[in-house]
């Protein structure tokens, strides 16, 4: 029986294409499967009171985890004595006048330094919540005391 080593060369080199063909290919569809996720993710929204006078509270948006989110992705409602006050959502959020909620964007983007206004009257709790308009959930939100 003959032994030639040459013989074998080839055949490790196809297995070792192989292997990092499908560890490349394994490692491509992880990071595109995460980042696709990451696109769907719910934004975190900080808010925070500019002002606060007998009749008006200003609530500016400090920061959005997430650029470029369109404002139709969000929705506002208005919280008095801790009960939802629908009458003053702004479903989906857009810049305009709902009942005592005043909202304001340059563009249709939730970015930092759209503002809200809200007409308050003396003696209640308010607490103006922002939420994901896909599930609901509460992204941001800020309370205060007249």
């Amino acid at each position: 029986m003959r032994h030639d080593r040459r013989a074998l060369s080839p055949i490790v080199a196809v297995m070792l294409l192989l292997l990092i063909t499908v560890v490349l290919a394994s490692a491509v569809y992880l990071i595109s499967s995460g980042l696709v996720e990451s696109i769907h993710a719910r934004p975190f929204v900080a808010l925070s009171i500019t002002q606060l006078n007998t009749t008006t509270a200003e609530v500016r948006v400090v920061e959005v985890s997430q650029s470029n989110v369109d404002l139709a992705n969000f929705r506002s409602v208005l919280m008095v004595d801790g009960s939802p006050d629908h009458s003053n959502d702004i479903t989906p959020l857009a810049s305009g006048t709902q009942g005592v909620v005043t909202f304001f964007s340059m563009d249709n983007v939730l970015n930092a330094g759209d503002e809200f206004t809200v007409q308050i009257v003396e003696g209640h709790t308010y607490a103006l919540l922002v939420l994901w308009s896909n599930g609901g959930a509460q992204v941001g939100a800020t309370s205060w005391n007249t």
